[in-house]
């Protein structure tokens, strides 16, 4: 590739990156890193797992609220804690699904599958349609 470049062309191109590798090497220190204590993310959730959770678990409220009623819920909130008894790579959550004044759900959800698979969600659903 170098043979179809002109000469200039081809003499500039060490130059330049002569020029960034020492330009990048002069880097100044950036200060201290604090790291902010508390939660990780200013958001409510703390890991992607926990968002999942809560937006499928959300969808579902939605679904069977609307499958009831033919209308989506006024209002309604969905959180899912991680417990503390937590096992890597398997978390669990207390869940707890509120319908404005209706009242709440709340339930122990593992997380035993894959976080996508239906039948995690199996028991929580038949409850948000009105089963046991």
């Amino acid at each position: 590739m170098l043979a179809y470049m002109g000469p200039q062309l081809r003499n500039g191109i060490p130059l330049l990156l002569l020029a960034a590798f020492l330009s990048g090497c002069n880097r100044q220190p950036q200060g201290t890193h604090v790291t902010p204590r508390g939660n990780y993310f200013k958001t409510h959730f703390q890991d992607e797992a926990q968002f999942i959770v809560e937006t499928v678990l959300t969808d579902l409220a939605e679904m069977a609220s609307y499958a009831k009623s033919n209308q989506p819920p006024a209002e309604f909130s969905v959180t899912a804690e991680e417990r503390s008894d937590s096992q890597f790579r398997m978390p669990s959550y207390d869940v707890k699904i509120v319908f404005g004044k209706r009242g709440a759900i709340e339930r122990r959800l593992r997380i035993t599958q894959p976080i996508w698979t239906p039948g995690l969600y199996e028991d929580l659903t038949r409850t948000l349609a009105g089963g046991t």
